[in-house]
């Protein structure tokens, strides 16, 4: 008895040492909020920025890819199934969870009024609403993990890597793609073949726009994912530079930690996000300036963590 006793204590002891050297403790931990408050920050934001949806309508230039795709329940390939229950949010709906979605975010992460406005003037946050993307509903799903799994899920290329910070919530996704497979059948091989599937929709269609580093960012993306464990912001970040399909309003999910940084570095990232742009002057390869802005945030990031300069409640 006393062997197997042993034996145990040290599995759990090896455990131990594994789970903290692969999912260390966060450096920042995010505010924790009570269900009551969560719910009214969501619902109020929610409310409020939707009374811009009631008054802008999508009309297909603006809110384009709500007027044309996701408001018909229209599902390409490349997105998961329940991508077609968005219609039911409506426009105003979709403005104001999206927008939520980043105002929660912030709130966790303990941001000031001034700094939770500052994201909105970002690049990534006015193309996203601008096209009527949902990436913020993305970002409302991370902040109320396990139960919106699947809103975090939604659009996987960065979200995924916020599953990495501790092995709970591999367990969570590993449950939420197990239960959706036995519901809608095997769809990640949709997703996996994205590049393919895209060319037989729209034969000839090209997307400047999608400014992924894959394969090549492979061997930069291992070193800043090991350097990044523990830190859900830097862990998106770092896979920003591998996921297979990659557009600068994605980085919606990443606003958030420039409630982490100086003022100062966080005003001078919001203009760099505005970068890409300049792909209308100087040619298509403007639109990876977006790496920039996600390398100089990590790099931000890094370097406070390195200092062991902790936010406090």
């Amino acid at each position: 008895m006393r062997v197997d006793e042993r034996r145990l204590e040290s599995l759990r002891q090896k455990y131990t040492r594994w789970q903290f050297l692969f999912f260390p403790p966060a450096f920042e931990p995010l505010r924790p909020v009570p269900l009551t408050t969560y719910l009214l920050i969501v619902a109020v934001s929610a409310g409020l920025f939707a009374v811009i949806g009631l008054f802008v309508p999508a009309d297909g230039f603006l809110g384009y890819d709500w007027y044309h795709y996701y408001s018909r329940g229209i599902r390409e390939p490349f997105y998961p199934p329940w991508l077609v229950y968005v219609q039911w949010l409506t426009w105003p709906g979709l403005v104001g969870l999206n927008c939520a979605g980043l105002v929660m975010a912030l709130y966790q992460r303990r941001a000031s009024p001034v700094r939770m406005a500052l994201p909105f003037l970002s690049l990534p946050a006015l193309w996203l609403l601008f096209l009527g993307q949902l990436d913020g509903l993305v970002l409302l799903g991370l902040t109320g993990l396990p139960w919106l799994i699947p809103l975090a899920s939604l659009k996987p290329q960065l979200s995924f890597f916020a599953f990495l910070t501790h092995p709970r919530r591999l367990v969570w996704l590993g449950v939420w793609v197990g239960l959706s497979i036995a519901v809608w059948g095997f769809w990640l091989t949709d997703m996996f073949s994205y590049d393919r599937q895209w060319q037989a929709l729209y034969t000839g269609a090209t997307q400047p726009q999608n400014i992924s580093l894959w394969p090549w960012g492979v061997p930069l993306a291992l070193v800043l994912l090991w350097h990044s464990r523990g830190d859900v912001d830097m862990l998106m970040l770092a896979g920003s530079f591998v996921t297979p399909h990659l557009m600068p309003y994605n980085y919606v999910v990443v606003l958030p930690a420039l409630a982490r940084i100086p003022f100062w570095l966080a005003c001078l990232l919001v203009a760099i996000s505005w970068l890409p742009l300049s792909a209308n002057w100087v040619g298509d390869w403007g639109w990876q300036l977006g790496h920039l802005f996600a390398g100089t945030l990590w790099l931000a990031l890094y370097t406070k963590r390195r200092r062991g300069a902790v936010c406090l409640p």
